[in-house]
């Protein structure tokens, strides 16, 4: 099974490669990164984060040979009918067939200085290192190891939103079961 992963981000790439071999345990597995092609937005905001995800995806999607294309941004989207803003990861993975399915992890409220940083369009990372006073491998980790001290990671994240996106296809695939 070929899985292509649009991004240069290694987060991204573990965690689509440890969810496909969890659901997939019997499968021949190659986890690979590939060039965006798209001209994405460094922090994207509100619905860029969704879009972000699907044009990775489909950037993904173009190489030949490939079981599933997969996309994942993380931004921060506002809450519909309030002024509170979540970060959140979004997956999107695109099939052989085209089909697209979307998952979201866990979304959680940023301090609000780091809000309007980033709807300032600074990046993510740079606001980590300027709040907390962070190097680059701690920025690395994310906010979200930051506020939890150190007890959910990016990658946790980010697994979770493929471990969502992949559900369809699965139900696509044959019927999970639970034991």
């Amino acid at each position: 099974m070929n899985v292509y992963v649009a991004t240069r981000n290694a987060v991204k790439v573990q965690a689509v490669d440890a969810v496909f071999r969890e659901v997939f345990p019997r499968a021949e597995l190659t986890v690979r990164a590939v060039p965006v092609g798209a001209s994405l937005p460094e922090q994207p905001i509100g619905a860029e984060v969704v879009e972000g995800a699907i044009a990775r995806a489909r950037a993904a999607a173009e190489r030949g040979n490939r079981d599933f294309g997969v996309g994942i941004e993380a931004g921060v989207v506002q809450l519909p009918g309030s002024d509170r803003w979540f970060n959140t990861q979004v997956c999107a993975i695109l099939d052989r067939e085209e089909r697209l399915s979307l998952g979201f992890s866990s979304g959680f409220e940023p301090p609000r200085t780091v809000v309007e940083s980033v709807l300032h369009r600074d990046e993510m990372r740079e606001v980590l290192r300027a709040r907390y006073e962070l190097g680059e491998e701690e920025a690395n980790r994310g906010l979200i190891y930051q506020l939890s001290a150190g007890r959910v990671d990016r990658l946790e994240l980010a697994k979770d939103a493929v471990t969502m996106a992949l559900l369809p296809q699965l139900e696509r695939i044959s019927r999970p079961r639970c034991n």
